[in-house]
């Protein structure tokens, strides 16, 4: 029997299979569900062919959504070069973007690899070691394979030395897998792939809701 021809619906009820037509089954609950108020989850299904129902939604903008680092990071001191040779600056920069805790012996071991990598160049190349994913690169001497399954855009420049800076504490335990004392091999998955929105320091610009950011109305 072919229960949709009739317009028909059937349940099982133990051992007994119960039909219905659909008014038999319909009624009004005259309630209001609202999302995070009285549901949790809403999974709302529909189809084009008969289209029958109206939903009205109501709601509003909480916060202006961006794409940004964790919670501690995203500032920004603007230092992005070795200053007189010197990386330790770049260094605490790319670890306030990435949000990354860094303690005064933390930094000197990371320099002291990065003096034994590429004596502080961030242009030097290695030499080939045989292998087929080419030469060593840059500040901290990542092959390209490797630098590009850490970096996080938009620094994704390997010849730049703050982008292999930020590729480096975007590795789990970073800290951890290198010693100042003899070369490296970055392992474990990348702590985030998503784009970096640094922002300065000291960022006085008017935010949302006001409409110089687009968004929002004076009245």
């Amino acid at each position: 029997s072919n229960l949709a021809s009739y317009g028909a619906f059937w349940y099982p009820d133990g051992y007994t299979l119960r039909v219905y037509d659909l008014p038999s089954i319909q009624h009004r609950s005259d309630e209001t569900f609202r999302y995070l108020n009285n549901m949790t989850k809403v999974d709302l299904q529909s189809d084009g062919t008969d289209l029958v129902n109206d939903c009205w939604v109501y709601g509003g903008k909480v916060q202006k959504d961006i794409t940004t680092v964790t919670a501690a990071g995203g500032v920004s001191n603007g230092v992005t070069t070795a200053v007189n040779g010197d990386w330790s600056q770049a260094a605490k920069n790319a670890a306030n973007v990435m949000g990354v805790s860094m303690n005064d012996q933390q930094l000197g071991v990371l320099l002291a690899q990065i003096k034994l990598e590429s004596g502080g160049n961030d242009q030097a190349k290695g030499g080939t070691d045989g292998l087929s994913d080419g030469p060593a690169l840059g500040l901290l001497q990542f092959k390209q394979g490797t630098f590009n399954y850490y970096c996080r855009p938009p620094y994704t420049n390997i010849m730049s030395g703050f982008d292999q800076l930020i590729a480096f504490f975007n590795i789990p335990n970073c800290f951890g897998q290198i010693t100042g004392r003899h070369g490296w091999s970055p392992s474990g998955a990348p702590l985030s792939k998503a784009t970096i929105q640094a922002k300065p320091a000291t960022d006085n610009s008017w935010g949302w809701p006001f409409p110089g950011t687009g968004e929002g109305s004076f009245s």
